[in-house]
């Protein structure tokens, strides 16, 4: 009888020893996730600080909205009229320009300050007026360009054009 006497003991201790083990873990496991009264868990989902827009004024895109100009997919932002105008900014991002297109007089010259305020190196390539300008990030330089006589003329980033970094000059 002995030998089951010792088997009962040495198993209810480790039966113990396995329920105080498992314990501990539950008690620090909820104890990890109980609140905080003074910062309460932030809410799941987007949070709204305003009414929606009225359906008579339609609120800008938050990023850029795919679009097809002159047959090519373009990241579109925005637009800029530049006819009264000798320069503008344009601002390279990932991965699109913003202003994307810019409207200008039949036969105008702009000059074109890019800057690059995206997290990798961009390019300005304008093919048809021999236009092909690195900027690296967080850099700027400066291109001018002429308007078509009539229609659009696309340019583009040569290191991101198939993801859609294009823009356009438009004669207006």
């Amino acid at each position: 009888m002995e030998v089951w006497e010792k088997a009962r003991t040495s198993f209810r201790r480790r039966s113990r020893a396995w329920v105080v083990a498992s314990s501990a873990c539950l008690v620090i496991a909820l104890a990890g996730c109980g609140g905080n009264s003074n910062n309460p868990p932030a809410a799941s989902g987007p949070k709204h600080t305003s009414a929606p827009p009225s359906p008579t004024h339609s609120a800008p895109p938050a990023g850029p909205v795919s679009k097809t100009i002159t047959g090519q997919q373009v990241n579109f932002v925005g637009s800029a009229n530049v006819s009264q105008k000798s320069s503008i900014e344009i601002h390279m991002e990932n991965f699109f320009f913003s202003p994307t297109v810019l409207k200008g007089k039949p036969g105008q010259s702009v000059t074109i300050e890019l800057k690059n305020e995206g997290s990798v190196p961009h390019n300005f390539t304008l093919p048809s007026q021999h236009i092909n300008q690195d900027v690296q990030v967080g850099q700027k330089t400066e291109v001018k360009v002429t308007f078509p006589q009539s229609g659009t003329v696309l340019w583009h980033c040569r290191f991101h054009q198939f993801s859609g970094m294009r823009g356009a000059l438009q004669a207006s």
